[in-house]
């Protein structure tokens, strides 16, 4: 039911200004989804939104990237060949605004699921961090060393997350103190890019499967990763009424 796919473990409040716009929106939402959420075809949809709604109420960014993930796998997968690449394609030709954008979300997607993949198999894992995705950031690296950034990069996940760890793979300094808390923004953004695509997604698949399948919608977006005009047209398709 409706009520299943949006319920949440937590209770919010509303004031005053907050009201009519909700309930707006809820109605609006409640229409489209009683539309497609209980048919068959449609499960997927469910549990997408059951998945997203999880990812918002979890803790750590382990947990909520997990989740993120399930609800990418629901959406843009129909089998388990070559996940990443497909999942990140399809992503990216739905989301991406223009080439530079889509091969953004290409590697952010791709970089995120395997991510995901070692930390459901429990495996360690290690990232070094290029100059410029702190740049993006509007963080300065200019009073580190980069050999030292990247070589605590190695351990930063191996250290924080691993299973197998039972102590600390290394002594943080006052300089590795810094540097950690330059990987947990790093961290913290790639999260933040994560939930935008998944949320972006969802209003996207809302808006195609009013007028076509699940497995048509990814037939369009595999055809149109080389050709602009279709892209084009699925998209416009897929903002009509949630954009």
């Amino acid at each position: 039911s409706v009520s299943n796919v949006l319920r949440s473990l937590y209770q919010y409040r509303l004031n005053t200004s907050e009201i009519d716009d909700f309930t707006k929106f809820a109605n609006k939402m409640g229409n489209v989804l009683l539309g497609v959420i209980g048919k068959e075809d449609n499960d997927f949809l469910d549990f997408a939104l059951r998945y997203y709604n999880f990812a918002k109420e979890r803790e750590t960014n382990e947990d909520k990237l997990i989740d993120y993930m399930i609800v990418f796998e629901a959406l843009y997968l129909t089998d388990k060949a070559e996940l990443a690449y497909r999942i990140s394609n399809r992503v990216a030709t739905l989301l991406g605004e223009d080439e530079q954008n889509r091969q953004e979300i290409f590697s952010n997607i791709k970089d995120s699921y395997n991510l995901r993949s070692v930390l459901v198999h429990g495996s360690l894992f290690k990232h070094t961090v290029d100059k410029k995705e702190f740049d993006k950031m509007g963080i300065s690296l200019s009073s580190f060393q980069g050999s030292n950034i990247n070589k605590f990069g190695k351990h930063y996940f191996k250290d924080r997350y691993a299973a197998q760890s039972s102590h600390r793979i290394i002594e943080l300094s006052l300089q590795d103190e810094k540097i950690k808390n330059l990987f947990d923004e790093w961290y913290n953004a790639e999260i933040g890019l994560v939930e935008k695509y998944a949320r972006l997604s969802l209003k996207r698949f809302l808006n195609l499967i009013c007028i076509k399948n699940k497995k048509d919608i990814l037939k369009d977006l595999d055809d149109s990763i080389f050709d602009s005009e279709k892209r084009r047209d699925v998209q416009n398709a897929s903002t009509k009424l949630f954009n």
